[in-house]
């Protein structure tokens, strides 16, 4: 909140995941994956305003820069099953349907 009293005009999340099956980029990650999620992503953005500031969420999907540890050893999954450089995981391509998926998880976030 100290950002938003200092006279910043616009506040962006951190990456916030958009998939629990295959998107977590981070521990303690914001999500809005189901409305359990929107009580308390409705207080921060009050507090902001009520500061202020305006507030942007950053909806985000890791694709294959993520780490199996944090999607609980499920496989990481991207546009192709190419191996990210920086985090070295194995990775699957995501099928037509799962693609779908995703961009239907956006869409509810």
């Amino acid at each position: 909140m100290e950002r938003a009293k200092g006279g910043v005009g616009l506040i962006y999340t951190e990456v916030c995941r958009v998939n629990d099956i295959h998107g977590a980029a981070m521990l303690r990650q914001l999500s809005l994956t189901s409305d359990r999620n929107i009580a308390k992503m409705s207080e921060l953005v009050c507090s902001v305003h009520q500061a202020g500031a305006k507030i942007f969420c950053q909806l985000h999907h890791p694709g294959n820069e993520t780490y199996c540890a944090l999607t609980g050893g499920k496989p990481v999954v991207g546009a192709s099953d190419r191996v990210c450089k920086i985090s070295q995981q194995p990775a699957r391509a995501l099928t037509t349907d799962e693609v779908k998926s995703l961009v239907q998880d956006f869409i509810r976030a």
